[in-house]
């Protein structure tokens, strides 16, 4: 899933090798200390941060073939810009169940960047444009 996010252009930390179930990747932060959790740090324009995260989740989908399935303010990094991570959870887009994972992280991006008082457009239009692309 990294991989192909990484393949599409999404903002993603950099597979390095894959052995027996162990990921290598690179790591995200400046002299060992890693980036912040989105969760912990807001961001500092939340407005450019959710666009940036609606083309990220709109290129995974389109471009990768995938949906992140567990998209929250628990797995975007700040570099300042977001870097999503976790990407374990990852659908296939022609999963049956993708269509509802997409759904619900884009109400979890939704929740939070309305909570930072960013004017949420309405994500089921976000969500069919995604989605019929």
């Amino acid at each position: 899933n990294l991989q192909r996010a990484s393949e599409a252009g999404v903002p993603v930390p950099r597979p390095i090798d894959c052995e027996n179930n162990v990921l290598a990747m690179e790591f995200m932060g400046e002299e060992g200390v890693p980036y912040p959790r989105m969760k912990d740090t807001p961001p500092h324009d939340p407005e450019r941060t959710f666009q940036l995260l609606l083309k990220a989740v709109e290129d995974m989908y389109s471009k990768g073939g995938i949906v992140h399935s567990d998209l929250s303010e628990y797995n975007v990094l700040l570099t300042p810009d977001p870097v999503i991570i976790d990407l374990s959870m990852g659908t296939d887009r022609r999963s049956q169940m993708a269509g509802e994972y997409l759904r619900r992280d884009l109400d979890n991006l939704a929740r939070y960047f309305s909570r930072m008082g960013v004017a949420v457009p309405d994500m089921h239009e976000i969500w069919k444009k995604i989605v019929m692309g």
